[in-house]
């Protein structure tokens, strides 16, 4: 039973079971990964661990990889959040990582295969700031095509696997110290919208 009760504490405090799921505390012992008594259609323990056997921590706070391009905008403590490009340890078309329609077919393992190798760099700001790393971020963001990146953590990434039901999983992240770009060639759908200041955001979308 201890056993039990402490596999479900690692369970919540990971994020790996949604905030709706009324567990037992023998619950995930009970279902073994196989009968999906959390309501889920994939164990999300059994993928966190696929996760950890699979991909090696990346032991340094530099970072050099093309991003999808992607990018992360927090809302916990707005207006001040955290903000950060999505990068993976790669470079070349890693256009799929961030592009969901191209998902079509592909199984949740691939789906996460995928999503855990972007690294997320965390910056904290208010929506009000601009900053070089608030208008690299928007660069990013506004790319059509993925953007060959270098960013210098502050220190070394924390492994894990963030899996929600409001957002794409991802993987590693780390506070973010710095950030270089090359040259990025916007959508120019978007950047008409971005430069459109009577243009409300549901119609943009």
């Amino acid at each position: 039973m201890k056993f039990a009760k402490r596999v479900v504490d690692i369970a919540k405090k990971d994020g790996l079971l949604g905030k709706n799921v009324k567990l037992e505390k023998n619950i995930c012992v009970l279902c073994k990964g196989s009968r999906m008594l959390c309501g889920r259609s994939r164990c999300p323990i059994l993928i966190n661990l696929n996760f950890h056997s699979k991909y090696k921590l990346l032991d340094k706070t530099e970072l050099n990889g093309s991003s999808p391009p992607s990018v992360f905008i927090g809302r916990i403590g707005y207006p001040n959040v955290y903000i950060g490009p999505m990068i993976p340890p790669e470079v070349g078309d890693t256009s799929i990582i961030d592009t969901p329609e191209r998902w079509f077919g592909k199984s949740i393992e691939e789906i996460v295969d995928f999503r855990v190798k972007l690294v997320r760099g965390m910056y904290r700001t208010n929506i009000k700031d601009r900053n070089k790393m608030i208008e690299l971020t928007r660069e990013i963001a506004l790319s059509k095509k993925p953007v060959d990146s270098e960013m210098i953590l502050s220190k070394k990434p924390r492994r894990q696997i963030v899996m929600s039901d409001e957002v794409q999983p991802f993987g590693a992240s780390a506070p973010l110290r710095d950030l270089s770009i090359d040259n990025t060639y916007w959508d120019r759908k978007m950047e008409k919208c971005y430069y459109d200041t009577d243009l409300k955001a549901k119609e943009a979308i």
